[in-house]
């Protein structure tokens, strides 16, 4: 599984490209995610976590 977070087109389009190829993909808007965006913890271990458990709200 891939997650990724982006704000334009070309991740759409690579992210095609991965599913064509096998991959479980998910993009994220990165506005929508307003438990990285808006945080008072920032680090990347938090953000990793976060974004681990995306997947899991949808």
């Amino acid at each position: 599984m891939i997650v990724a977070a982006a704000s334009d087109g070309v991740v759409i389009r690579i992210s095609e490209q991965l599913q064509e190829l096998g991959q479980g993909v998910i993009v994220a808007d990165v506005c929508e995610l307003r438990a990285i965006s808006h945080s008072d913890r920032k680090s990347d271990q938090v953000d990793a976590e976060k974004l681990a458990r995306y997947p899991q709200r949808l």
